[in-house]
């Protein structure tokens, strides 16, 4: 469990395909055929940004310096998260967040180009943007309220950070008197999965993430129990009508069996008999 675990220090670098996002005239985010993540925007060609062409633009990933950043800083006292202005941190929105080398915190909105069809700013937000593309312990996304964390989802494209990592951001705030037992740990938004099958080892911080197997297996545990409580009592009849059933027709059988046999003597003992 999570309390034999050791502390470790886990580093992961920014993607090769990201190197070079906070250039202008990049070929990251573009539609041009040398473009790194042209197959974002197969179906956004004719975009347009105060009548002019929105591939025309300098669009770029913004990085923050050492003062920018600070206002993202979050700070952790008596358990609980606050942001640079001592109020306690509620995110009205999933936000997202690193971990750095020196155990820092930073949080913030997410902010991309698009979305719909429609043009939200011309400068990307990402998590490689509290770092300035350097490495980080862990980045995803965080829910809060009131300075308590609801949900860690460990995701992101930039850093790709493993099982191992979320293990040992999850030592650090227990250590920093965060309550980590109502905490949700999600690979992506659709489930959650209990700390407990994540961290039940000591894992390193090279391990991947829980692989596909290691999933199906819970999720398939999981339906299993729903489904039983959903259905329980149901099954319960059904498995006992079935096996009143079958013990039913093995009475009958053995039944016919005796009564074979009982028929087989008498006849036998009358051809004793006669003879």
């Amino acid at each position: 469990m999570l309390f034999n675990l050791k502390y470790k220090k886990c580093s992961f670098p920014l993607g090769n395909e990201y190197i070079g996002e906070n250039k202008k005239k990049n070929n990251i985010y573009c539609i041009r055929d040398n473009c790194k993540m042209k197959r974002k925007y197969k179906t956004i060609n004719n975009i347009t940004y105060k009548g002019k062409s929105f591939w025309n633009k300098n669009q770029s990933t913004i990085y923050l310096n050492n003062t920018q950043k600070k206002k993202f800083l979050v700070k952790i006292k008596n358990g609980l998260l606050y942001d640079n202005k001592n109020n306690l941190l509620t995110t009205q929105k999933k936000k997202i967040f690193v971990w750095t080398p020196k155990k820092n915190i930073y949080v913030g909105l997410k902010k991309t180009n698009f979305k719909n069809n429609k043009i939200l700013s011309l400068k990307r937000f990402q998590h490689s943007s509290f770092v300035a593309g350097k490495n980080v312990r862990f980045g995803g996304h965080i829910e809060t309220t009131n300075g308590q964390i609801n949900r860690i989802i460990w995701k992101s494209g930039h850093f790709k950070p493993t099982a191992g990592a979320v293990c040992q951001l999850l030592l650090f705030l227990k250590k920093r008197g965060v309550n980590i037992n109502n905490i949700k740990i999600s690979p992506n938004k659709k489930y959650s999965i209990p700390i407990s099958k994540i961290c039940y080892k000591n894992i390193g911080c090279n391990k991947n993430k829980l692989s596909k197997y290691e999933l199906n297996k819970y999720l398939n545990n999981t339906n299993r129990r729903s489904s039983k409580k959903t259905t329980g009592k149901t099954t319960k009849k059904n498995t006992k009508i079935k096996s009143y059933k079958t013990k039913k027709k093995k009475i009958i059988k053995t039944k016919k069996k005796r009564k074979n046999k009982k028929e087989k003597r008498i006849k036998r003992k009358s051809s004793s008999r006669k003879k």
